[in-house]
């Protein structure tokens, strides 16, 4: 047992011996105990009431900050001659504190209080319900104050614990930090949008519980509904950008919002692919873009259109098992084509068109023309080859005149018929009749 005795006036700094005896209760005595020496202390002032602390609870624990303040306000104020705190805990907010209430004593002192450092003492208590704190300044002396008032904590969460292994049924959460998860089964909700990890992978779902995400932990397959967008601004890859236009991938450049793109240039039944520019003025003050598509009729083909997508001017070329063409579209009719395979090649305009074709075919080693040379009355200066006729009055000699003055002096093939050109009966030699299947030449005399 522990018993306090009140020994009444002593004189500070005077040594005094100390000896107890005990008696029973029918009066024997026992002996005297052996002598304790000791110098009577100048301080017998308890400290000032420190004021009520404030305090965290959790599971396990109770934790105590105290500014060694006093109760009549301010902090760090309580006598300098202070050595700790005693911390007592009840369940009863007006307990009195005694040494079965007592849970823990702290180190509190002038140095402290000078600096101006907290007191914080964190206690062992396990248990969920409301419980209730004072405090008791002791000085060097072993003077005590008046308990503080009490301040209460209930237990919330765990803030940290060591746990070598742990098995419950459920585990509800706020955040949890781990080096490593191990389960069977993780998801944020089991209905809605809502994400999912499990042994077959990693899943995503929207609010009407279509899946719109999922990487196969088996294969490493990849599937998903939606848009996918490398970043918010600059340079930057984005698929599916919109839900209204036909399947597209965008390539933004580093600044500006520009972009190419490949997207599929039909939707029908056709599987066509399209790589198409940002829009540019085509030097006439039209917008225009480049686009080259693959056609499943028509092959590969490099086009040209308008911002509304119609075929407007420039070229095409299309390549096809054995054949390649290319050629010039204006309002969706063909024009000047290139064509080659395996036989022959043509150059040139209106292949189809009987009346006004003008083309070069390249056929076994032969080479033909289809159409008309220009007349040489407006040939140009340069221009290699081109035909025409004149009509001289009577005269031995005649000269002639190309027009414009050509660059370099060109061969003239003349032919020449007496009378009206094309006329029946030419009186000189030279061309007698021709017309559309075969022509006469004939001589005036036999010589040959």
């Amino acid at each position: 047992d522990t018993t306090t005795a009140q020994l009444q006036d002593l004189s500070p700094g005077v040594g005094y011996d100390v000896q107890i005896r005990a008696v029973d209760k029918t009066g024997n005595i026992g002996a005297w105990s052996s002598t304790t020496t000791f110098v009577a202390s100048s301080d017998n002032l308890p400290p000032s009431t420190p004021a009520a602390p404030t305090v965290a609870g959790s599971r396990i624990a109770v934790q105590v900050t105290h500014t060694l303040g006093k109760s009549s306000g301010g902090t760090f104020n309580l006598e300098s001659d202070l050595d700790h705190l005693e911390i007592h805990v009840s369940y009863e907010p007006t307990f009195t504190p005694t040494a079965a209430t007592l849970v823990g004593k702290t180190a509190a002192n002038a140095s402290m209080i000078q600096a101006q450092i907290p007191v914080v003492f964190t206690a062992q208590i396990e248990e969920t319900s409301a419980r209730y704190v004072r405090v008791v300044a002791v000085d060097k002396t072993g003077n005590k104050s008046g308990p503080s008032d009490a301040a209460s904590a209930t237990a919330l969460l765990i803030d940290d614990a060591h746990i070598s292994d742990l098995t419950v049924s459920k585990v509800t959460a706020g955040t949890i930090t781990a080096a490593w998860v191990m389960a069977g089964e993780i998801k944020t909700a089991d209905t809605g949008a809502r994400a999912r990890i499990s042994a077959s992978g990693y899943e995503l779902y929207d609010t009407g519980g279509t899946r719109t995400f999922f990487a196969d932990a088996s294969t490493g397959n990849v599937s998903i509904v939606g848009q996918i967008v490398s970043g918010t601004a600059g340079k930057r890859l984005e698929i599916n950008p919109t839900g209204i236009l036909l399947p597209e991938i965008r390539f933004y450049p580093s600044s500006g919002t520009d972009y190419a793109y490949i997207n599929s240039t039909s939707s029908g039944s056709d599987s066509n692919l399209g790589l198409n520019s940002s829009p540019y003025d085509d030097g006439g003050g039209t917008q225009v873009m480049s686009r080259a598509y693959m056609h499943t009729v028509s092959g590969a083909r490099l086009e040209v259109v308008t911002l509304s997508g119609e075929l407007a001017r420039g070229g095409y070329a299309t390549c096809l098992t054995g054949s390649f063409a290319s050629g010039h579209r204006s309002s969706g009719t063909d024009g000047g084509t290139f064509y080659a395979n395996s036989t022959y090649g043509q150059v040139g305009w209106n292949f189809s068109d009987s009346t006004n074709a003008q083309y070069f075919n390249f056929s076994s080693g032969k080479t033909y023309h289809i159409g008309k040379f220009e007349n040489y009355v407006t040939a140009a200066s340069n221009q290699g080859l081109f035909t025409g006729s004149v009509v001289q009055a009577a005269a031995f000699a005649m000269t002639l005149t190309y027009g414009p003055t050509m660059d370099s002096a060109p061969v003239p093939v003349a032919t020449c018929a007496a009378g009206s050109f094309g006329s029946a009966t030419p009186t000189v030699w030279g061309v007698q009749s021709f017309g559309t299947t075969n022509f006469t030449v004939a001589w005036n005399n036999s010589m040959g």
